[in-house]
C-alpha cells in the first residue's frame, strides 16, 4: 500500500509541477520544449515504466513542445555496477542533436 501510495503521490505532484509550468509559461507569453527521459535498459522493469509514464504525461501536457527521448539504441551507460542512469558523452551529444531542431 505503502508503494502505491508514493507511487500515487509522485504523479500528483509530476502533474501539479507540469501544470504550473505550462500556466507560467502562458501567463509569461514564453514558448517551454521539455524533453522526454531516455530509457535505461539496466533499470529494473518498474522504474522503464515509471520512466514512460513520465514520459507519456509530458507529452500529453506540452503537446507539441515535447521533445521525444533520444532513441533507445543510442543510450550508453558509463556506471552500470552503481547508479546505471550516467550516459557517455556520445549519448549526451545524441540528445543535444534531438533538441537543435527546437532551438531558434
Amino acid at each position: 500500500m505503502l508503494k502505491f501510495f508514493s507511487y500515487s503521490l509522485f504523479l500528483f505532484h509530476l502533474t501539479l509541477t507540469l501544470t504550473l509550468t505550462l500556466t507560467l509559461t502562458q501567463l509569461l507569453d514564453k514558448q517551454v520544449f521539455i524533453a522526454g527521459l531516455p530509457t535505461f535498459t539496466n533499470t529494473s522493469a518498474q522504474e522503464q515504466a515509471t520512466m514512460r509514464t513520465i514520459n507519456q504525461t509530458m507529452a500529453d501536457f506540452f503537446d507539441h513542445n515535447y521533445v521525444p527521448p533520444v532513441a533507445e539504441n543510442l543510450v550508453k551507460v558509463v556506471d552500470p555496477h552503481t547508479y546505471g542512469i550516467h550516459y557517455s558523452t556520445e549519448t549526451a551529444q545524441a540528445i543535444l542533436d534531438t533538441l537543435l531542431p527546437y532551438l531558434n
